[in-house]
């Protein structure tokens, strides 16, 4: 087993520990100073105070999405539940949204949001796709909930679609007290990834969004996060630690690419793509070296160089060829 599969087992492992011990994924939902203007650009300053949860599995909870990726943040106010989400997404247009409330929104780009407050005793369920359409049901012999009770807007951008959601606690059931813990999950449906992408979650699901043994903890507080960058460091160190152990993986290959670039910045009609991928390839081994701690920094340059390798062989492909043609 290599080193970088070594460290992904140890990811799954460390997340699952919490289920194997009775306990679950935390997150530390605050209280917020303010309601959020519900608008679905999450750009008010409450949610620049709460901890963002990143690193959603497959479905399977054995590997996290790498082709698109998914956060979350949660709060509440004395009335309601609040939270954000932003689904990371490069073809907008290619996303299935129905307009209408009650259609099946599990079948489209969507997420889905569960809770089982557990004095309550029933699992909730709400779904929300890109167009803000929304469905719901209550498990068990419970009458369905109404849409109508909660509400949800959304944006799509060029790389991300995000969401805002309100939920009453009159609607699910009672407010919370101090350190309460509900049982919750936040999942995501995407039609315009790669097949094994299809379902998406937060905590390490095994057999499906409904696997309620697996869901992670809305651990409340009525206190205000006092840091929040220290609470999201902390919150997401597992996944953190998979994308430096990724970066560090795939930095030793850079050498192996830098005679290929340096020819490639000979050839006029290659030169442009051959100097970008120099850069990544740089930006690459500067993120990955010892000591380095620049987290956004790090989760950015995923993004970016997902498929480095891929291109960069594709280029030495073509070097090559423009190379026999000198000949």
């Amino acid at each position: 087993m290599t080193r970088f599969a070594f460290c992904c087992a140890l990811a799954f492992a460390l997340c699952l520990d919490f289920s194997a011990a009775g306990e679950r994924l935390p997150y530390p939902c605050y209280k917020l100073a303010e309601a959020p203007v519900l608008d679905g650009k999450l750009d008010d300053a409450v949610w620049q105070a709460l901890p963002r949860a990143q690193g959603f599995f497959l479905l399977g909870g054995s590997r996290y999405a790498s082709v698109k990726q998914t956060w979350f943040q949660a709060g509440w106010t004395k009335d309601a539940l609040y939270i954000a989400v932003s689904c990371e997404e490069t073809s907008p247009e290619k996303m299935t949204a129905s307009k209408e409330d009650g259609a099946s929104l599990w079948s489209e780009d969507s997420v889905e949001i569960f809770f089982l407050p557990l004095a309550v005793g029933k699992k909730m369920q709400f779904i929300v796709n890109s167009a803000a359409a929304r469905w719901n049901e209550s498990g068990g012999r419970f009458p369905p909930l109404s849409a109508k009770a909660w509400e949800a807007r959304t944006t799509v951008g060029k790389d991300a679609w995000n969401l805002e959601v309100r939920f009453p606690f009159a609607l699910l059931g009672k407010m919370p007290e101090q350190k309460e813990a509900w049982p919750f999950n936040v999942a995501r449906n995407i039609l315009t990834g790669p097949a094994d992408e299809r379902h998406t979650s937060w905590p390490p699901l095994i057999s499906g969004f409904h696997d309620v043994d697996h869901f992670a903890s809305l651990i409340f507080s009525d206190k205000p996060e006092a840091d929040a960058s220290r609470e999201e460091a902390k919150l997401n160190s597992v996944y953190f630690n998979h994308l430096s152990q990724w970066a560090a993986e795939l930095a030793k290959l850079a050498s192996s690419y830098e005679t290929v670039l340096a020819l490639g910045l000979k050839h006029e009609k290659l030169k442009s793509e051959a100097s970008s991928l120099q850069a990544q390839w740089g930006a690459l081994r500067k993120i990955a070296a010892p000591g380095n701690t620049g987290i956004e920094s790090l989760v950015e340059l995923s993004r970016e160089c997902r498929d480095l390798k891929e291109r960069s062989d594709n280029l030495k492909a073509r070097v090559l060829m423009e190379s026999l043609f000198e000949e």
